[in-house]
């Protein structure tokens, strides 16, 4: 029944890289600014290969991801 208690964060530019890098590795669903994961993306702070699927609100200013990576 593990798989119906996800570990869930947000990832916003506030945050500082390295605790966006843990965020990212530590976390199933991910609520974040496009434009934070744009940035950590070009920097190679980690990668969308085991993104399993992306969703964004009305007006993109936030996504949800779902990671697949834990």
């Amino acid at each position: 029944n593990e798989f119906l208690i996800p570990s869930v964060t947000s990832i916003t530019g506030s945050i500082n890289s390295e605790e966006r890098i843990k965020r990212w590795m530590d976390s199933q669903i991910i609520c974040a600014t496009p434009q934070t994961i744009e940035s950590d993306i070009i920097n190679k702070r980690y990668s969308l290969s085991k993104l399993v699927s992306s969703t964004a609100n009305d007006n993109d200013s936030y996504k949800c991801f779902v990671n697949s990576s834990n």
